[in-house]
């Protein structure tokens, strides 16, 4: 909560995960916080915005492509549940998160 609540340490997360990533495309099929290297959306999740992340899964299932969705480890079992096979995930380690930002 600490962390959605303070801007200055979730732009400093985001910049952090989407480093080495293509911008944000707001023309893209599918709603992203960034494109990899490969042409594939990126999502952060971290968030658990559910409105967002089900539009993102609908669209790699409506035009079968993959994209990568970036959460907390102890997110990514009921992320899993909920998305298609389409999706990949990346996790952000809770332990080395807090002790990096909030030590």
């Amino acid at each position: 909560m600490k962390l959605l609540c303070d801007r200055g340490r979730r732009n400093h997360l985001n910049s952090i995960l989407l480093e080495g990533l293509n911008e944000h495309n707001p023309e893209f099929f599918a709603e992203n916080d960034a494109v990899d290297k490969n042409g594939e959306p990126v999502m952060l999740a971290y968030d658990c915005d559910m409105h967002r992340i089900k539009r993102f899964n609908s669209a790699l299932q409506l035009h079968s492509r993959s994209g990568t969705m970036i959460c907390f480890d102890f997110q990514a079992d009921v992320l899993r549940r909920f998305c298609c096979d389409n999706v990949k995930f990346q996790l952000i380690n809770l332990s080395k998160f807090e002790r990096r930002f909030f030590p």
